[in-house]
């Protein structure tokens, strides 16, 4: 049982990752900001 993505669906996949590690990069300035104001 493969589990295959199509083209669209990699192009899919491209646009959730990108937008994950976005939110993650987002996440990760807002900690720094809290750290250097302590």
């Amino acid at each position: 049982n493969n589990i295959y993505l199509t083209y669209k669906g990699m192009y899919f996949w491209l646009i959730m990752m990108r937008e994950f590690f976005k939110s993650v990069n987002y996440f990760r300035e807002q900690c720094r900001k809290k750290i250097a104001t302590i």
